[in-house]
């Protein structure tokens, strides 16, 4: 692989952050801030206690991961709701709850919509994704990637 395929994916890892930093941000009037560390892994993992991913093609293709434990689900959960005017005292109070799932599965729709428009506004290529998949999980799932 070349330098140059490199430096490509870290710009696209670095929009994917940047998505993450705007989407969560706004949808909880929080400040978010990700990490500037870009990491190869030869394997992904759905981690314990909510894992969301969702496929995109087009153009550009891949995989988007994104893993919450359940202290963190339940808090984006209800700063987003509690933000938007939900009542306290109507907030679920687990992570395993459907409600906190599908907050969380839509955070991950916004945060792949953002990445996508932010992708086609500097780069001018366009990809579509189906709706995430967000799920409550107890034990670790392993995908190995294909070699590259």
């Amino acid at each position: 692989m070349s330098a140059g395929s490199d430096n490509t994916i870290n710009e696209i890892a670095q929009v994917f952050a940047q998505a993450c930093e705007e989407t969560i941000g706004k949808s909880t009037n929080s400040k978010i801030v990700t990490a500037p560390t870009i990491q190869k892994v030869p394997t992904v993992f759905l981690k314990p206690d909510i894992g969301c991913f969702v496929q995109f093609n087009g153009d550009y293709s891949g995989l988007f991961i994104m893993n919450f434990s359940a202290s963190v689900a339940l808090e984006l959960y209800r700063k987003s709701l509690l933000f938007m005017g939900m009542p306290e005292d109507e907030l679920a109070g687990e992570h395993t709850s459907d409600e906190v799932v599908d907050c969380i599965g839509e955070l991950i729709n916004q945060v792949i919509g953002n990445a996508r428009r932010i992708i086609k506004n500097r780069y001018g290529l366009m990809a579509s994704n189906p709706q995430p998949k967000a799920i409550s999980i107890s034990s670790v799932i392993t995908m190995p990637l294909p070699p590259r």
